[in-house]
């Protein structure tokens, strides 16, 4: 079952288009309209201090990061994936240890250096409409005998501390572990 905190993961033969192939999606929000995610492994041309720049912010950050491609919907929206010991006026928890903010205080507290531990930011999002998530990782419907993505539950260490190709073959080799250790026992 699909909730918030999911990670899924591309299945290695994701043909739901080139924006999701080899992606590692982090889902934030279920409910009866749908579903809502963030990929969080492919890199965005726009860098984190741009976006301070283009926002009036004269950050106090030593170095420069990048600023992941969402998905496709709404891709000039900016939220941080963050850990939930910080919070901004629009905060949402997502799993134990994590949460998401998307406001204007957020980039002002995060420029004057009050940042949360561990972030992610990304610009879009992804969405599916009720029910097509589910389509997508059994395999039914439009993708019969085609199964989209493979998932696992909330992991910070998947969500924070990899990105790119490094990220996505971390979490295909965690699924490829939990699912040998499930055979064996």
């Amino acid at each position: 079952m699909v909730k918030s905190g999911t990670i899924l993961v591309a299945h290695p033969i994701n043909t739901t288009g080139v924006d999701f192939s080899r992606s590692v999606v982090l889902i934030t929000e279920v409910n009866p309209k749908g579903t809502v995610g963030f990929v969080l492994n492919k890199q965005h041309s726009i860098t984190q201090l741009e976006i301070y720049r283009q926002n009036g912010i004269d950050p106090l950050i030593e170095r420069d990061s990048p600023v992941f491609r969402g998905g496709p919907i709404n891709k000039h929206a900016l939220c941080a994936i963050h850990s939930d010991e910080w919070y901004s006026s629009n905060t949402a928890q997502i799993a134990p240890g994590c949460a998401i903010s998307s406001d204007p205080i957020m980039l002002q507290k995060m420029g004057m250096g009050n940042t949360p531990r561990l972030s992610r930011w990304c610009a879009g999002m992804s969405g599916w409409a009720p029910g097509q998530l589910e389509a997508e990782i059994a395999g039914r419907g439009p993708f019969a005998d085609k199964q989209q993505w493979l998932s696992l539950p909330f992991n910070s260490k998947l969500v924070f501390d990899y990105t790119g190709e490094t990220q996505y073959r971390k979490c295909i080799d965690t699924i490829a572990q939990l699912h040998t250790e499930a055979y064996l026992n």
